[in-house]
């Protein structure tokens, strides 16, 4: 299992990359934080719960958890599972001058399969970051 972290200095920020088999989960996962939390699945399939209801994903997806929304990210030991992921709080953007605008987007937690277009957009952003 390949799992890289970076990490802000002033610990407001944080992004991974995990590739591998996800060993089976005994018990449930459910867990919320007081951190945002962005995914890029690149691969996998992944049963993902959370306040509003169950989603079987495959393949490229997006996920957006909003801080302390309860929810559940399992992946399927059965299949390759490989993500990006950025975890940040509210302090990541004190300063900047769009709160209003990261407000409105941070306001709704959202998970979907995407096209292959959006997940290659998506991606050039992700690689930047990493």
């Amino acid at each position: 299992m390949l799992n890289e972290i970076y990490k802000s200095a002033d610990g407001s920020m944080l992004a991974d990359y995990m590739k591998g088999f996800i060993p089976p989960k005994k018990e449930s996962e459910i867990h919320c934080h007081e951190e945002y939390e962005f995914l890029l699945i690149v691969n996998g399939e992944i049963t993902y719960a959370d306040n509003n209801g169950v989603i079987k994903m495959s393949g490229k997806s997006v996920v957006f958890t909003k801080a302390h929304d309860v929810h559940n990210p399992w992946a399927s030991s059965e299949r390759m599972y490989e993500r990006y992921r950025i975890v940040f709080s509210s302090e990541a953007f004190c300063g900047m001058n769009f709160p209003e605008e990261i407000a409105r987007l941070t306001a709704t937690s959202y998970k979907k399969n995407i096209s292959d277009e959006d997940f290659s957009e998506l991606f050039v952003y992700f690689k930047g970051i990493y």
